[in-house]
């Protein structure tokens, strides 16, 4: 309770003294707070505070450029401009909330999607663009980003020539996680996949329930938001799979959970070392982001030669990227 007197406010009408004015105000929230102010100015007061009255305002018509992207959930604020180089700072609790079901080894690890996804939404936010897609160069993982309470600030970077990368500051020492050599508008979205004609020549289904234990006892222990892999259909190297509905996207146009499903596939068709700590470094060679929609959501794994692409997409979304 706030400091200050309290007092009873009357459930009928009261008749009140000719030198005073009642003033009330009352607030009714959706969530069901209801607030009462009572306000009691003496008539000797009140007549101070009488305005003169004042001319027709004047007004003129403007326009100011939506700024959408600084609600992005991992975006908190700017924090300097240096050599062409801006620097936002992330949101650590956010984060962690949001990610808190991507568990590695018992602690709460940033997926490498999430990254993508951060790149995105800092190059639309310092060009306030509303291009159909993101493209990104070789991205490089070198380290885990832990987010427990050690880790003091998160921030990401971008430079003028489309550099970009995400470090945090700790109590024992400042790291950078991911890097990337550009972060750029594509010149077209892509082209999302023939998904009937993937889901044709996937007939085998795959275990889902043998899937997630194999990533459990290799240290991966997804929690529910996740485990996004509802069925799995394999043919030869290729692997799809449709992601159980999503009811909020969280301000995001591309889930990293969503993403993080696509490389879930890969175990189905290919050789997966149980191992006991993240394998790190990796590396993409591209990557893709697409603004996000609505509609039915599908993984996709497609191996072709040397290079792994991994797909997830709905009907008016898409996200892709290629290991080496």
């Amino acid at each position: 309770l706030l400091p200050g007197p309290f007092c009873l406010l009357p459930l009928h009408e009261v008749a009140h003294s000719s030198d005073s004015r009642w003033h009330g105000v009352s607030s009714f929230g959706y969530s069901g707070t209801i607030t009462h102010l009572l306000l009691l100015w003496p008539r000797a007061a009140a007549q101070l505070l009488v305005c003169p009255p004042r001319s027709t305002p004047f007004l003129s018509r403007s326009s100011f450029a939506w700024r959408g992207d600084m609600h992005h959930p991992f975006l908190r604020s700017q924090r300097s401009v240096d050599a062409g180089c801006v620097t936002f700072e992330c949101s650590r609790e956010r984060m962690r909330s949001l990610m808190a079901d991507h568990i590695v080894q018992g602690r709460v690890v940033l997926p490498a999607a999430a990254y993508l996804e951060i790149a995105r939404a800092l190059l639309s936010l310092l060009h306030s663009g509303s291009a159909e897609a993101t493209m990104l160069g070789t991205t490089v993982f070198s380290k885990p980003l832990i987010l427990d309470s050690c880790v003091s600030e998160v921030t990401c970077t971008m430079s003028s020539s489309g550099g970009f990368s995400v470090c945090s500051l700790s109590e024992s020492d400042n790291s950078t996680h991911c890097t990337s050599d550009q972060a750029k508008f594509a010149a077209k979205a892509c082209v999302p996949l023939d998904i009937a004609r993937y889901r044709v020549q996937a007939s085998r289904p795959g275990h889902l329930e043998q899937l997630y234990n194999v990533l459990h006892l290799s240290g991966l222990q997804y929690g529910p938001d996740f485990r996004r892999l509802m069925f799995a259909w394999t043919c030869g190297r290729n692997t799809i799979s449709l992601l159980r509905p999503r009811a909020d996207s969280h301000g995001m146009d591309v889930n990293p959970a969503d993403l993080d499903a696509a490389l879930q596939l890969i175990p189905i068709t290919g050789t997966f070392r149980v191992q006991q700590e993240p394998h790190l470094p990796f590396a993409l060679d591209q990557a893709w982001l697409s603004r996000g929609g609505t509609g039915s959501q599908w993984a996709v794994r497609a191996k072709q030669s040397h290079i792994t692409a991994l797909h997830a997409f709905n009907t008016l979304s898409f996200a892709t990227f290629l290991l080496l």
